[in-house]
């Protein structure tokens, strides 16, 4: 019975790690839609009213709790100090938790809209915070835009512009050829160079850096995996 119990037990834990890997993979593939946000930005805001401002801010791959999801930091944002962006259950479906400028917990839900922006609501929002927030890539993920909407009064779709930030990816490099690498960790473009027994990969961001240097062999494992998939896929 003993016996029966130690296998039953590590089939459990098998079965768990393998679950946990799944849904860090199905994530992988959800945030791949907005993965061009990892990176280095630069830029500024223009408020409805009042005075510009400078602002920078980072994306970068996060993995915690068995969860793969994207992590902003700014040290002079307007509106947040940091965010977490996670894939929701639904396709194109996202969450996105906050830490206002004020301290306050903030959180976001939406989804990819038919104009293909992240396009984020708050219905929670305090007076002075953004309620909706649109996210939208151009140049082909090198300019960024975020427009912050305040609610209106008059029904639930009622937004009016509270402010909106345009900013470049630092070392985007207009009107360079792309760079042909290829993040290991989650298959984006590939900017850093991490080595691994003799051999050189690439990474896009520190998360995707950290990942790899904790477990180079999953994630070279898994790399090889989403290759072998879209081989079949042509």
């Amino acid at each position: 019975m003993r016996g029966m119990a130690m296998f039953l037990a590590a089939a459990f834990l098998i079965t768990g790690a393998q679950a946990g890997e799944d849904r860090v993979e199905a994530d992988k593939l959800a945030l791949a839609k907005v993965q061009d946000l990892i990176g280095q930005w630069k830029g500024g805001g223009k408020p409805a009213q009042g005075d510009a401002w400078s602002e920078t801010f980072e994306w970068a791959w996060a993995f915690e709790d068995g969860r793969a999801l994207l992590a902003m930091k700014t040290a002079d944002g307007k509106f947040f100090k940091d965010a977490k962006l996670v894939a929701g259950d639904a396709a194109d479906a996202f969450t996105l938790t906050a830490t206002a400028a004020d301290g306050s917990a903030q959180t976001y839900a939406g989804a990819i809209n038919r104009f293909k922006d992240l396009e984020l609501v708050n219905a929670q929002a305090g007076e002075g915070q953004p309620a909706r927030i649109t996210l939208s890539l151009l140049a082909r993920g090198k300019r960024l835009t975020v427009l912050y909407e305040r609610k209106l009064p008059g029904g639930a779709d009622k937004f009016g512009k509270l402010a909106e930030v345009g900013a470049t990816k630092q070392g985007s490099g207009f009107g360079k050829n792309a760079n042909a690498n290829v993040c290991v960790v989650t298959g984006g473009e590939g900017t850093i160079a991490v080595e691994y027994k003799g051999k050189t990969y690439y990474v896009c961001c520190t998360g995707c850096k950290q990942a790899f240097l904790d477990n180079p062999e999953k994630e070279i494992a898994g790399h090889e995996k989403r290759k072998a998939a879209e081989a079949a896929k042509k």
